[in-house]
This record gives C-alpha cells, structure tokens and sequence, in this order.
C-alpha cells in the first residue's frame, strides 16, 4: 500500500476550505504555482481529479470530497 505525502493532503484541505488556489496559497505561505503543483502530483498519485478548476473558483469532484472526508477524520 502507498503511503500518501501528508502535506499535499494538507494542502488540499486548505484549498477545499479556502475553494481559492491563491487564498489557500497565502494561507499556507507557498507561491500558487508550488501549490498547483502539489495538488496536481497527488491528483496524479491517486489518478482521480480531486478538484474541478472554475472561472468562479474551485471546487470539489466526487471523488475529491471522498478524499477531503477521509483526510478530515
């Protein structure tokens, strides 16, 4: 079993919470690219799309708010 990078489930906590790349960006002090990246390397360690990026912000995917929950516990 694969064991997951607890700062990347932290940061997409604080982007679930935030639903802003860049006001979770300045809440965890990373630039928005570094925390892109962060997001974009567990998405691909999952192969699930944890977030649907929107021009009105960012939101959760299904499978995104099932891993948001088990991270919460």
């Amino acid at each position: 079993m694969k064991t997951l990078n607890l700062q990347k489930l932290l940061h997409s906590l604080i982007v679930a919470q935030e639903h802003s790349l860049l006001a979770a960006s300045k809440k965890l002090h990373i630039t928005q690219s570094a925390l892109t990246r962060s997001i974009q390397s567990l998405e691909d360690e999952l192969s699930i799309k944890i977030f649907r990026r929107k021009s009105t912000g960012i939101e959760l995917t299904a499978e995104g708010q099932i891993i948001i929950n088990k991270a919460s516990e």
